[in-house]
C-alpha cells in the first residue's frame, strides 16, 4: 500500500504514479512491452534508481513528469529508461546525457556537491558536439590548468560521466600530480602556544571551538556536526557528518578536555543547508576576529603530529588515520615527511646542541 504522501505527489499526473519499493522510489504506468518482448500495453514498474529521501523525491518527481510527458506526446522509448540498454550514444545529444548524468548523481550526493564538483565542469562541455572521449579530454586540457586542483576535479567528473554513458575513455596522466599544499611543521603552534592562545580568546564559543579542534584534530567545518554527549564521561567525541562521514575521535592530549573545560559545550550554530566550505570559512573568520595567529587547520596538523609523537612509538598509523577520517595512504602521504622533519630537528637539538 502506498503512503498517503506519495498518493498526493502522484495526483499531479494522469498516467504515472510514484511508489516506494524498499529504500528506493519507482514509477508505475501503463507501458508497451519491453524490447525483445511482445504483448499489449500493461501496467509496469520503472526503476529510476532514486533513493527514498527528501532529495530523492525531488528527482522522482522530475522523472515522473518526464514519463508523463513522453506518454502524452506519444514519444515513450524504453531506451530512455533502461539503465543497461545497449543503445548507442548517438541516440541522445550530449546535452541530454549531461542532464541525465547530473540527475543520476543527485540521487546519491548532496546538492552542494553537484554545484561544486560537477556542474562547473559539465558546463564547459560543448553540447553541440557528439559526446566522445576526445571531446572530454580536449575540454579538460583546454579549460583547466595542468597539475591544478581544477584539472584533477574536472578529470574525476569526466571519468564518472564517461562510465555513466559508456564512453570508452582513458584519462591516464591527464589529471596531473596536484596535491594539497604541504605545510611547514616548524610553523605549527606548540602545545604551550595552543594553551596560551586558548586563554587569550574572550568569546566562549570561539574558545570552546579552538579547544575542541586542538584536542580532537577535527576539521574546521566539523565543529558544527558533533555529538558531545560523552564529554565529561569517557570524553569520546562523535563527528556526525562532514567530509568523510561519521566517526569517533579520541583526544590528544587527554588533559586538555578538562583544562579547556570542553565538557561545558559551547558549540556554534549554523543553518543546516550551509555547505562544509562555508562552515569552514566561518570558523576561519572567527579565528581572525579573535586574533588567533594561525589558521584553523594548523590545529589539525598539530594533532596528527602529536599522535605520532606519543610515547612507545605513538598511536598506530591505521588508528590515527581512522580518528582523523583519512585513509592510511592519505594520512601517511600528508604527515610522514612532516613528522620525520620534526623528529630530525629534535634529535639535532638534543644531540648537537646538548
Amino acid at each position: 500500500m502506498r503512503e498517503q504522501r506519495l498518493e498526493k505527489e502522484s495526483a499531479a499526473y494522469t498516467k504515472v504514479s510514484i511508489w516506494q519499493n524498499g529504500a528506493s522510489y519507482v514509477l508505475r504506468a501503463s507501458l508497451p512491452p519491453k524490447p525483445g518482448k511482445s504483448g499489449k500495453w500493461r501496467q509496469q514498474w520503472i526503476s529510476i534508481h532514486c533513493k527514498a529521501t527528501k532529495a530523492g523525491l525531488r528527482v522522482a518527481q522530475a522523472k515522473a513528469a518526464k514519463l508523463e510527458s513522453d506518454l502524452l506526446l506519444d514519444r515513450f522509448d524504453w531506451a530512455d529508461w533502461l539503465r543497461n540498454t545497449t543503445t548507442s550514444n548517438t541516440t541522445k545529444t550530449t546535452h541530454d546525457w549531461v542532464v541525465a548524468f547530473l540527475s543520476w548523481k543527485a540521487e546519491s550526493v548532496k546538492d552542494t556537491t553537484i554545484r561544486n564538483d560537477y556542474q562547473p565542469y559539465t558546463r564547459l562541455i560543448d553540447c553541440d558536439r557528439p559526446l566522445t572521449a576526445e571531446l572530454l579530454t580536449e575540454t579538460a586540457r583546454n579549460s583547466t590548468a595542468a597539475n591544478s586542483r581544477a584539472r584533477k576535479a574536472c578529470v574525476r567528473c569526466y571519468g564518472e560521466l564517461a562510465r555513466y554513458t559508456r564512453v570508452e575513455a582513458n584519462f591516464k596522466g591527464l589529471a596531473g600530480n596536484y596535491s594539497p599544499a604541504a605545510f611547514d611543521p616548524n610553523e605549527l603552534p606548540t602545545d604551550e602556544a595552543i594553551e596560551q592562545i586558548w586563554q587569550g580568546i574572550d568569546s566562549p564559543i570561539v574558545r570552546w571551538t579552538y579547544g575542541m579542534m586542538a584536542a580532537y584534530g577535527i576539521r574546521p567545518h566539523e565543529v558544527y556536526h558533533l555529538d558531545c554527549s560523552r564529554m565529561g564521561k569517557d570524553d569520546v567525541l562523535t563527528v556526525l557528518r562532514g567530509k568523510t562521514g561519521r566517526r569517533v575521535v579520541y583526544s590528544c592530549h587527554a588533559r586538555w578536555v578538562n583544562d579547556f573545560r570542553l565538557w561545558e559545550v559551547q558549540a556554534p550554530n549554523a543553518k543546516s543547508e550551509m555547505s562544509n566550505k562555508r562552515l569552514g570559512e566561518r570558523t576561519s573568520k572567527a579565528f581572525k576576529r579573535h586574533s588567533v595567529p594561525h589558521v584553523p587547520y594548523a590545529l589539525r596538523h598539530a594533532y596528527a603530529i602529536r599522535l605520532a609523537r606519543m610515547p612507545n612509538g605513538g598511536v598506530p598509523v591505521a588508528i590515527a588515520a581512522k580518528w582523523m577520517g583519512h585513509s592510511v595512504a592519505v594520512h601517511t602521504r600528508t604527515y610522514h615527511s612532516a613528522i620525520s622533519e620534526r623528529e630530525y630537528r629534535e634529535v639535532w637539538e638534543r644531540v648537537v646542541k646538548g
